[in-house]
């Protein structure tokens, strides 16, 4: 069934860096790492979480707030990721509330495929009684973003029916 499964040109960007950079496994999805290979800043601030770039001199950071969780911290990164990468421009300075939702809404797309790359859950598929948690465990997020991921999943293969 995952044959009929389409990926856009955002998950297969996301292949092609991180097979470039040799992350091949869940493991390898160190948020560290992939901010280094991208010449990000991550800081851990008291702050909200939000993300900052500047787009000619081609520098980011990422603030995560220091109290959250490992798996808050991950989940957030990728959100956050998305933007210096797919975004110009400062929310902080958008006046239109329809463009501010649809960058939110492209962020929370990019953390699904970004924390959970389908070539890399798709040897995950014989734990199908337990998938979700299997994947949880495995890529070190919460079982709600799994769930997010295989709907998502599952509903582009329908529609490639």
């Amino acid at each position: 069934m995952l044959k009929f499964y389409s990926k856009t040109p955002i998950e297969q960007w996301l292949e092609e860096f991180y097979k470039e950079h040799q992350i091949l496994s869940p493991n390898g999805l160190d948020i560290y790492k992939i901010a280094e290979s991208l010449n990000i800043v991550i800081e851990e601030s008291p702050g909200p979480d939000r993300s900052i770039w500047d787009d000619e001199n081609n520098v980011a950071i990422i603030f995560l707030h220091k109290d959250h969780s490992p798996i808050e911290k991950r989940e957030i990164f990728f959100h956050e990721l998305c933007h210096p990468l797919r975004h110009c421009g400062s929310q902080e300075n958008m006046y239109s509330e329809e463009f501010l939702m649809m960058q939110e809404i492209q962020a929370e797309q990019f953390q699904l495929y970004a924390s959970m790359p389908f070539f890399m859950i798709c040897k995950y598929c014989h734990h199908h009684d337990h998938l979700a948690s299997t994947l949880a465990n495995e890529f070190h997020v919460s079982k709600k973003l799994v769930e997010s991921r295989l709907e998502q999943i599952e509903s582009r293969i329908r529609g490639a029916d």
